[in-house]
């Protein structure tokens, strides 16, 4: 069975909120960015963190974004559907990062928390589960004017 790499994100930004203490941000260096890129899988139809031990995952629609967790609460992904993606393509990188985050991932340890903000590098998702492959799906639910 192959592993179809479905996303694929480099990040930009991190967050550490910590129980009892401060929390930090800080921008990442392009080296830090490579080595926190988070990378989900599919195979057949389950989906799995690969940057991330392999961690099963479950995909949930979550309006203009998928919603990507670990049933075993360690955190989720929260990314921008391929319509919203199409909306920045055209977006140079340091556009991007001036428009925010095309994915979130939240990780938990103990009673921390790291946030993760970056930016596609690739994207395979589509909203056939969900029954809506673009911007066009939405016609139904959104208001005509």
């Amino acid at each position: 069975m192959s592993n179809d790499i479905v996303f694929h994100g480099k990040p930009f930004k991190r967050s550490i909120i910590q129980e009892m203490s401060e929390s930090s941000d800080s921008v990442l260096t392009d080296a830090e960015g490579m080595e926190n890129e988070v990378k989900i899988i599919k195979r057949g139809d389950m989906y799995f963190w690969a940057s991330r031990k392999n961690t099963p995952l479950t995909l949930i629609d979550g309006g203009g974004a998928y919603i990507i967790f670990d049933g075993g609460g360690s955190g989720f992904i929260k990314i921008l559907k391929p319509f919203m993606y199409s909306l920045r393509k055209g977006l140079t990188e340091s556009q991007r990062l001036a428009t925010g985050a095309g994915y979130v991932e939240v990780l938990t340890q103990q009673f921390a928390v790291i946030v993760y903000h970056g930016n596609e590098v690739s994207v395979n998702l589509s909203d056939e589960k969900f029954g809506m492959d673009s911007v066009e799906g939405l016609k139904d639910i959104l208001p005509q004017n």
